[in-house]
């Protein structure tokens, strides 16, 4: 339970919708984690964003989950939802 606390780190791996996920996070955030740690699809090459939509409900999505592994988002992607607060190391 970390309401309330600091973050040093959060740790995302960026498959299917954890762009969304991670954008909505820091939009809403009261504090920000010192660091982020990121994954992202290296296929993409910037300057080409790639950022795939959450399908139907939770439970349909993991359902066809090996039919998008490897499809997460892309450099740019991770990038641009981190660029307001974060640098790239």
């Amino acid at each position: 339970h970390l309401r309330g606390r600091e973050v040093d780190l959060l740790q995302i791996g960026f498959g299917n919708g954890d762009c969304h996920i991670l954008s909505a996070l820091l939009g809403n955030a009261k504090s920000l984690p010192r660091f982020i740690r990121a994954n992202y699809w290296h296929v993409v090459p910037p300057p080409i964003v790639h950022q795939p939509q959450m399908r139907g409900n939770l439970s349909d999505w993991y359902a066809d989950i090996l039919e998008n592994v490897g499809h997460g988002c892309s450099l740019q992607a991770v990038a641009n939802v981190l660029s307001k607060h974060y640098g790239l190391l």
